[in-house]
């Protein structure tokens, strides 16, 4: 049984002004410039709200999107709580799963609810094969994909991340809008990073060849491309892999690119990430200062971009660099906030974990019923 047994009725076509804002508000994010994104997302939301409920759907669905590409997991998810109860009224399965699907990508990234997520795909699965919907296949075998990296079950992760290729390649341009297949590749080879780092010292070398075959694909791609994000993502993993393979000087040029690249589209994941990755780098070469001025551009991005919580995890990183330069005083002042930090991010938590646990009970119920 389908998880939302609609029936269609007289469904009213989204006009060619609320679409056309609503994909330059993704094309935005999946390029990279997130915030302008969201932005763009909220114009179109203004629109679509004297449009009518299909319209006002789809612009939603574009703003969980750009919440997600931004870091903004706990937002997106209450963006799609918004969306599914709006498209059960109005009969509309496919924003529904569009939206579950965003959900379940967010909810990997911030919560302990892999069973969860995981049955969330499952049944947007069946949606998207019900409805025969190929840029929604796409965005599911790419989510798969991330949620199976981060459970650390890299084949399944792999074969996810091949079928979302294929058939993103047969499809027409709709699927390349919402799930481009330079992204998909840039997870895979992100995927393949993950995996030599968790392999053991014999494995490693083989898995690092790899890594570095699928990383050099992506910047060639994001070259002919002209794609600043593509190459930056794959910049960003070429520094931890030659961070794995200890050849410093060289993952800290690979970040270094990354940076520049990020700054120009204005990326605040990533710019976040390549900071944090950098003070890593620096921490382990005894060099504190550098290590603090990484860790504290880190912050910067973090506090502008609630809530997140790397806010907690970059002020952690502070005290502990403060700490190897003997400022005790300022390493206690950045513990003890670090402590604020995790319980305020942890009551936010508690409350995004609680809306989705209440929420997916419900669909259950409607499901198995």
């Amino acid at each position: 049984m389908i998880f939302l047994q609609y029936a269609f009725g007289d469904v009213q076509m989204v006009s060619e002004a609320l679409q056309a804002a609503c994909d330059n508000a993704m094309r935005s994010s999946r390029r990279g410039d997130t915030r302008a994104g969201i932005d763009l997302a909220r114009h179109a939301y203004r629109l679509a709200r004297q449009e009518s409920p299909e319209a006002e759907l789809e612009a939603l669905n574009a703003m969980a999107l750009c919440q997600t590409a931004n870091g903004s997991f706990i937002e997106s998810i209450a963006t799609c709580i918004d969306v599914i109860g709006l498209a059960r009224q109005h009969a509309n399965r496919h924003a529904a799963a569009f939206a579950l699907t965003t959900m379940a990508g967010s909810a990997s990234f911030i919560l302990d609810a892999n069973n969860v997520v995981l049955e969330m795909l499952r049944v947007c699965r069946s949606e998207a094969d019900a409805l025969d919907d190929t840029p929604l296949k796409v965005r599911i075998h790419n989510t798969f994909g991330l949620v199976y990296g981060n459970l650390g079950r890299f084949d399944e992760g792999d074969l996810e991340y091949d079928e979302g290729i294929a058939l993103v390649d047969m499809a027409d341009g709709r699927a390349a809008l919402i799930t481009p297949g330079y992204l998909i590749m840039g997870n895979k080879a992100f995927l393949s990073v993950q995996r030599a780092k968790a392999a053991s010292a014999e494995a490693f070398p083989a898995l690092a060849e790899v890594a570095e075959g699928r990383i050099q694909n992506v910047l060639g791609i994001a070259t002919v491309e002209m794609n600043i994000d593509a190459e930056a993502r794959a910049l960003f993993c070429l520094g931890q892999l030659r961070t794995l393979q200890h050849r410093i000087a060289e993952a800290l040029e690979a970040f270094g690119q990354a940076l520049s690249r990020a700054t120009q589209i204005r990326h605040n994941p990533r710019l976040l990430d390549t900071n944090i990755e950098i003070s890593k780098v620096y921490a382990s070469e005894m060099q504190f200062e550098k290590a603090l001025e990484a860790m504290e551009e880190a912050y910067q991005i973090a506090d502008a971009n609630r809530p997140t919580a790397k806010v907690a995890s970059t002020c952690e990183g502070i005290a502990a660099m403060y700490a190897s330069l003997k400022r005790e005083r300022d390493a206690a002042h950045y513990r003890a906030r670090t402590v604020r930090e995790r319980e305020t991010f942890g009551r936010e938590n508690e409350i995004a974990v609680r809306d989705l646990s209440a929420f997916w009970q419900t669909i259950a119920a409607d499901r198995f019923s």
